[in-house]
Parts: structure tokens; C-alpha cells; sequence
């Protein structure tokens, strides 16, 4: 093997090595990103509070989502009532809330990076104004949703104020 051989052979050694480390690199960085603890910067770099929003709109319910340092999503939801509505169409909201978290845990389980789920419905009218709010663990949203938790034991589990 002469000198310009040895070089060629070094040279396509040396380029084999980035390479691999390339690739090494780039399968450790997505790996971490996969497997890191979720957080709020993940909850909005995922386009989760877009998702999210939309889901809410579909659901006809307007509102704000925050993820918490505590891993609480917050759903701030303010809802009009004609004086003629009852309270309790606003109460209902919280419903259509969970059904938005729920469907966001199917379609994109990597925006789901909340323990807790704390929904506050305002509801407004003219003059007035109420609030309910309802707090539920992640895990029992979605053993009720999943069919593991029945409408009453969910209930029970359900922190709920007015």
C-alpha cells in the first residue's frame, strides 16, 4: 500500500467517524426531546395551545389555556348567557372542556404534559356574573374517557365550586 492509498483510507476513516457521531448526536438529542419531563416551553412548542384552542372553539367555549410550573392546565373559559339562559348551561362548559382535553390527549399525546386539569368557567351576563370551577387528575380524565371510570366514580373525583 503506498502513501496516497494510506491517506485515502485515513481520510474516508476520519469522514466514516463524523459521520457517526453525527448520528450519534442527532439520535441522543431526539431521544432526550422524546423522553425529557414535559413542561410549559413543551406544552407551546408543540403548537398544544393552538390545538387546544381549537378543540375549545369546536366545542363552542372561548377562553384561555396556561400550563402551570406545578403541571396544571388552566382553562380559563368565559362564557355569555342571555338573560334568559340558566346557570347551569354555563356549568355545563366544564363538560365540553374535559371533552376538549381528552380529545387533545388522542390526537396529540405529546401536548399532554399536565397532571391536573382546573377548568373556570365565568359565566356573564349583563350585569352579573358567576363561576364555577372544577379540578380532576389527568390520570382519572382519562381512565373515565377510556372507559375505565365510570360517570359517577369520575363525578366523585371532581373537585367542584361555585
Amino acid at each position: 500500500m503506498n502513501a496516497r492509498q494510506k491517506r485515502i483510507i485515513a481520510a474516508l476513516a476520519f469522514a466514516d467517524i463524523v459521520v457517526l457521531l453525527t448520528v450519534a448526536f442527532y439520535i441522543i438529542r431526539t431521544t432526550r426531546d422524546l423522553f425529557s419531563e414535559p413542561s410549559a416551553a413543551a406544552f407551546e412548542s408543540h403548537d398544544c395551545q393552538w390545538h387546544l384552542a381549537s378543540l375549545l372553539a369546536q366545542a363552542r367555549l372561548s377562553g384561555t389555556a396556561t400550563l402551570t410550573s406545578d403541571k396544571t392546565l388552566h382553562l380559563a373559559i368565559i362564557y355569555p348567557l342571555a338573560p334568559e339562559q340558566p346557570l347551569d348551561e354555563a356549568a355545563q362548559a366544564i363538560w365540553s372542556a374535559f371533552d376538549a382535553v381528552w380529545a387533545l390527549q388522542l390526537s396529540h399525546p405529546l401536548c399532554t404534559a399536565w397532571a391536573t386539569v382546573e377548568v373556570t368557567v365565568t359565566a356573564r351576563r349583563a350585569q352579573s356574573e358567576a363561576i364555577f370551577r372544577a379540578t380532576v387528575s389527568m390520570a382519572d380524565l382519562i381512565a373515565h374517557y377510556a372507559g375505565n371510570l365510570s360517570a359517577e366514580a369520575f363525578i366523585e373525583r371532581v373537585d367542584f365550586s361555585a
